[in-house]
């Protein structure tokens, strides 16, 4: 009755430490706990009143354990593959303890299931039982954890060799274990076999699911790059539509005006309202920006930016409206340094263009920062010069041409530098102090 009691505490505990493997989310659940409470009193007790099912009885209630799994989870998989991996488990790892031991004893059979162990090899068997126990189940849960459920479960179902390998490989095991408890005397040498054969099927097992999951997770990678492909090249042909449709669009405008059509003006623009919408169906509307020139250079460089793949943040913290200056010459500024944005944007690893636009002390700033390529090719004390571009000779008038033009502006500053790899413009509009500074430049170290 003593080694029936200890076998059967013994064998719960083994009976539930591999639930480790399992995520958190299925242990927790109360159905999941009333059923280990559940499995593991009705196992205890019939020991006390039969005990002739501390042989069979375990088999049962891991049967009961099993059903219960699927109820609670409703996740046939789950169940399934706890049904192999404690297989496997508690298989093996007798075989690495009480196995062991009875062959280190010279015992050439041996009766289910401490054979003629003495109490303290028994004690000594199932410490080495659950310590070879828990170094499976954290190699399990290890596994598990490279490996997607998501994508086993998806190769359970298309492959009908996992199909096989999930049932077989516990039912082949199991019946092993259990021919040769039933064999009275049956000879130790084939329990050994048996140990090995187990061994290699589980190291064979996992193989081939480890292999055939990666092969799954590379074609699900390839069909998801293909999707991100095909959308950016649709993406970037509605992008460039949409950037002639536009230059039309303003062309037409154009003609309104100069006829002095308003009423027909207002018409044609709420048959072309959809071009304010983006591909990502966010409004392109800027409503802090009521000066009209100011908003439609912005969306002209927006939707250029986007149909050459790159990113571009805006951000009004102040309602922008009229300019004490002149608005030519402001829209020519910004309409230049958008310009070498984007161009030297474009040939940077990160495209990405962050635009700052807010008040302070009275004047508005127009802040651009954007990510380059290869810093050292930029000369920043060149880069005022006719002709100077980090591309080659005769390439850069740009910033030459925003130097003359704020230059004879007193109410215009600009501020352009380099931080790490980004380029940085600021923009200073002074509404107020028509007596401000002329043009400043700072040059990074």
């Amino acid at each position: 009755m003593k080694e029936n009691m200890i076998f059967s505490v013994m064998f719960i505990i083994y009976f539930l430490t591999p639930t480790i493997i399992l995520p958190l989310k299925y242990m927790i659940q109360m159905k999941t706990i009333i059923a280990l409470i559940s499995c593991f009193v009705i196992y205890t007790c019939s020991f006390f009143l039969y005990s002739d099912l501390s042989i069979f009885g375990g088999l049962i209630i891991y049967v009961a354990f099993i059903i219960s799994f699927y109820f609670s989870t409703k996740d046939m998989m789950v169940p399934l593959f706890y049904l192999l991996v404690v297989n496997i488990i508690l298989n093996i790892s007798w075989y690495f303890s009480f196995g062991i031991l009875l062959g280190m004893k010279g015992q050439n059979s041996m009766t289910f299931p401490f054979g003629t162990l003495s109490n303290v090899e028994i004690v000594t068997g199932y410490v080495l039982q659950f310590i070879f126990i828990v170094i499976q189940s954290a190699i399990m849960k290890n596994y598990l954890n490279y490996n997607s459920m998501d994508s086993l479960k998806g190769l359970f179902k298309n492959s009908l060799l996992v199909k096989i390998l999930m049932v077989g490989v516990p039912i082949c095991i199991e019946t092993a274990t259990v021919a040769i408890f039933l064999i009275p005397e049956i000879d130790y040498r084939y329990s050994m076999i048996t140990m090995l054969v187990m061994i290699f099927i589980v190291i064979y097992f996992l193989g081939t699911i480890s292999l055939k999951m990666k092969v799954r997770q590379q074609d699900e990678l390839l069909e998801v790059i293909s999707k991100q492909q095909e959308n950016l090249e649709s993406r970037n042909r509605y992008l460039n539509g949409l950037k002639h449709d536009f230059k039309n669009v303003l062309i037409s405008v154009n003609l309104f005006i100069q006829k002095d059509d308003y009423a027909g003006l207002t018409h044609y623009l709420k048959d072309v309202d959809i071009m304010m919408i983006d591909t990502d169906g966010e409004t392109m509307e800027l409503p802090e920006i009521k000066n009209l020139a100011i908003k439609g250079l912005l969306w002209a460089k927006m939707l250029h930016a986007k149909s050459e793949g790159i990113k571009i943040n805006i951000k009004v913290l102040e309602i922008i409206d009229g300019l004490s200056v002149n608005i030519t010459k402001c829209i020519r500024v910004l309409g230049i340094i958008l310009d070498n944005a984007i161009e030297g944007t474009s040939e940077s690893e990160e495209k990405s263009i962050d635009i700052l636009i807010y008040r302070q002390q009275g004047s508005i700033v127009f802040l651009v920062l954007n990510t380059i390529g290869d810093v050292c090719e930029i000369d920043m004390k060149a880069l005022y010069h006719p002709g100077y571009s980090s591309k080659g000779p005769n390439r850069g008038y740009g910033l030459y041409n925003v130097a003359m033009i704020v230059r004879d502006e007193q109410q215009m500053t600009f501020h352009p530098k380099i931080e790490g790899n980004s380029f940085i413009a600021k923009f200073i509009v002074d509404e107020n102090n028509k007596e401000s500074k002329k043009y400043e430049k700072s040059i990074c170290d």
